[in-house]
């Protein structure tokens, strides 16, 4: 593993996680909103996983792994991913039931692991594309810009409605 230790995270470790994550968030909401949400310390409960990290030798996250309350592993780990879902595993004592995460990192956990890919014990085994818009490209539309249409009001349920 080179210069990478592997941990379980705790309270205390919020800033290095989303140092991780906020780079890689369009493929990361899960993981950055149920930490920021129920925090690292794990109590069995809705939102909460036990969180493994390896870090490098700067004390970096380099990869990341969640054990969720359902079983479901999340994960950000572009490389490492065998050793933080072990250390997540080992932490929380429970079975893996599926893998959430960029593909290809699912799809090693599920092997990893030796979960069913078909059948009935699978509720979903999905692909889902994700689309991430960076704001500097963001541009203003032509008809904003020169004034063909001016102002603008939030939609309601009452202007919705038909």
């Amino acid at each position: 593993m080179g210069d990478v230790t592997v941990r379980v995270l705790e309270p205390g470790d919020e800033a290095l996680v989303e140092a991780f994550l906020q780079p890689r968030l369009d493929s990361s909401m899960f993981l950055l909103a149920n930490s920021r949400r129920a925090g690292l310390a794990y109590r069995d409960e809705l939102y909460h996983g036990v969180y493994a990290g390896a870090f490098n030798g700067d004390g970096e996250i380099v990869a990341l792994a969640s054990h969720f309350w359902n079983g479901v592993m999340n994960l950000q780990a572009p490389g490492h991913l065998e050793a933080v879902c072990r250390a997540a595993v080992e932490a929380s004592g429970r079975p893996v039931r599926g893998a959430v995460g960029p593909t290809e990192q699912a799809a090693a956990c599920v092997a990893l692991y030796d979960l069913p890919e078909t059948g009935d014990a699978v509720q979903l085994n999905a692909h889902e594309n994700l689309y991430a818009l960076d704001l500097d490209e963001l541009r203003l539309p032509e008809a904003l810009a020169d004034g063909r249409v001016i102002g603008w009001r939030r939609a309601t349920a009452s202007r919705l409605s038909t």
